[in-house]
């Protein structure tokens, strides 16, 4: 297993190709933190501090991720906050969120709309 430095976390896109690939489109994700580990043998990526998802409209913001290849799961830990292109945001403690982050399960959350009354 490998760490690496923020800034080098570009490189990784290759690794998170299939996290893209999972869904029905060929939309990439991307993955910032303050420390990723990739162990290829077992195709898990762990992600702390400061992490960031970016995958189509939707940005996730979070202290701590694991996405296991093998089992398609992606459990992050929080706080964490989901935000949709409509203005929606989720906030929670800890998700289990299916590759494109469009459901899942989530552990005391929040949800927040954009839309005034």
């Amino acid at each position: 297993m490998s760490r690496m430095p923020r800034l080098l976390l570009v490189l990784l896109c290759a690794c998170l190709a299939p996290l893209s690939a999972l869904s029905q489109d060929a939309t990439p994700a991307t993955v910032l933190a303050d420390q990723i580990e990739m162990d290829p043998q077992t195709g898990i990526l762990k992600a702390d501090g400061n992490v960031e998802i970016l995958y189509g409209g939707v940005r996730l913001k979070a202290e701590a991720l694991i996405y296991d290849r093998g089992q398609e799961k992606l459990s992050v830990t929080g706080p964490l906050y989901l935000y949709e292109e409509n203005g929606t945001t989720v906030r929670s403690e800890y998700a289990e969120l299916s590759t494109d982050l469009r459901a899942g399960m989530l552990s005391s959350a929040r949800l927040v709309y954009s839309q005034q009354l």
